[in-house]
């Protein structure tokens, strides 16, 4: 859990240092977010991704249905 802490807080880092993200950087974000339990933080950077007019990649959408699908699993248990 550590090293997606490590990752988000570097996003966090570049977002103040006005870095642009792009396609990657914001992929690799929604990837850090989905296992560490922040959906709705995953769905905020989804829909920045797009409004920046990029096109979520088969990586990033996998993320958020293996999010989704496994939180409405555990709920269950």
């Amino acid at each position: 859990m550590q090293e997606y802490d490590v990752d988000i807080s570097l996003g966090e880092k570049m977002e103040m240092l006005r870095v642009k993200h792009n396609l990657y950087t914001d992929s690799i974000l929604i990837n850090c977010f989905c296992p560490s339990s922040q959906l709705p933080l995953a769905l905020g950077m989804l829909g920045k991704m797009m409004k920046l007019g990029y096109d979520p990649n088969v990586v990033t959408l996998s993320s958020l249905l293996m999010d989704t699908v496994m939180g409405i699993g555990s709920l269950r248990l």
